[in-house]
């Protein structure tokens, strides 16, 4: 479904969630999004007479971008696109769906733009990138109950899930 983004509720720019504490330091990380808000605020128009809509696919990834607990669209992304938005003068238009789907919509002009898509050569080729990254991406392995994983090496000979069409595939 699709939501009508309101005005950006900085409230919510903090990590939430069980790994809240497994998630870095929060106030680099805020204080490294600031710095980006401001740094692309500062070199986008101000708003002319004519808005412009763009639509933003959605994805569960917390604390990134997800679907809050009020059914609203939130997470870091969301917040730095509420912010560059009303400096803009765009009206989002929050899209959800699973992330496979949000790239199928992107590569198909259903949406404009696409929160936390990994760069690689192949979708540079496809997409946009942004040159400046706003966060960096991290990966967590889940083991079945006993089985204890420290290192990568360990999953030798292991079958291991990932999100299809990541970069971690």
């Amino acid at each position: 479904g699709t939501y009508k983004a309101q005005p950006a509720d900085r409230s919510r720019m903090t990590a939430s969630g069980p790994n809240a504490s497994k998630r870095g330091t929060v106030r680099v990380l805020m204080s490294a999004i600031l710095t980006l808000t401001w740094l692309l605020c500062a070199f986008v128009e101000p708003a002319s007479a004519q808005t412009r809509t763009v639509r933003v696919g959605v994805y569960e990834n917390e604390p990134k971008v997800y679907t809050g607990e009020d059914g609203r669209p939130a997470g870091i992304f969301v917040d730095l696109l509420s912010a560059i938005a009303e400096q803009a003068g765009w009206d989002l238009e929050f899209v959800g769906g699973t992330w496979s789907e949000g790239l199928e919509a992107l590569s198909a002009g259903r949406i404009d733009l696409m929160c936390d898509v990994a760069y690689t050569s192949e979708r540079d080729s496809s997409y946009d990138f942004h040159e400046l990254p706003v966060v960096e991406s991290w990966s967590y392995v889940y083991a079945a109950p006993g089985r204890h994983v420290d290192l990568v090496t360990e999953l030798d000979g292991m079958s291991v899930a990932v999100l299809a069409g990541s970069v971690q595939e």
